[in-house]
């Protein structure tokens, strides 16, 4: 829109509210500037005495006001998000955007699933950090290219990545319970294929690998009537 300004003839700018022009404080000064420039004004469906122009200290300080009442509703809106996403993340729920290495989440799913290889590198991870904990980045990454394992690329880590994995150490920090869950869900897998379930194994594992396998089953059984 600013760049069109020089070459073509326009009176004013229409917003619903000033908030939806600018985000900041410079983005303001500068966008104005470019307007003043070329004799533009801004028009504010919310704010209907809003003008770049008003010198009038009434007007200058409402608008100012309801400028700065939009901008901490961002930003309180911004921390709550923050804060929800976080509190979810040390639950060991999915918070959005990439799944830490070890998970995947199906598209349109909101719940996280568990890659048996790569949680059984992160567990290998952790032993190295707990084992060896003047160990650098480094030298867990050269250790883990040793061993065999992999990124979820399938090339060799590298520092980065290790730092990747020990900072979301709270979805981890139950790392036996992730391993147990890949356990049912190896097992739930093995019992759909044969069509039968071993009852007395089943009452032996641990609640979470139970859960894992009672999740593979049990739509199985309802598609199948059994």
């Amino acid at each position: 829109m600013l760049t069109d300004l020089a070459s073509v003839e326009v009176d004013c700018v229409v917003v619903l509210n000033t908030s939806r022009l600018w985000r900041s404080d410079m983005a303001k000064v500068l966008i104005q500037r470019k307007l003043k420039r070329h004799r533009v004004d801004v028009r504010a469906i919310e704010q209907q005495t809003y003008s770049i122009y008003n010198d009038d200290p009434n007007d200058f300080l409402v608008n100012g006001m309801l400028e700065l009442l939009d901008q901490y509703q961002r930003l309180e809106i911004a921390l709550k998000l923050s804060r929800g996403r976080r509190k979810k993340a040390e639950q060991g729920g999915y918070a959005g955007g990439g799944a830490a290495f070890g998970y995947n989440t199906a598209k349109g799913q909101k719940a996280l699933h568990i890659e048996p290889a790569q949680a059984n590198t992160v567990k290998r991870l952790f032993e190295l950090r707990q084992r060896f904990p003047a160990w650098t980045l480094k030298q867990i990454a050269s250790q883990l290219n040793q061993e065999g394992f992999r990124t979820r690329q399938g090339s060799q880590f590298r520092k980065v990545q290790v730092k990747r994995i020990l900072d979301h150490e709270s979805t981890y920090r139950n790392t036996d319970e992730m391993i147990c869950s890949t356990c049912g869900e190896s097992l739930g897998a093995i019992w759909l294929r044969k069509g039968s379930v071993d009852e007395e194994l089943l009452n032996k594992i641990r609640p979470e690998a139970q859960r894992e396998v009672m999740g593979l089953i049990e739509p199985t059984s309802k598609d199948t009537g059994k």
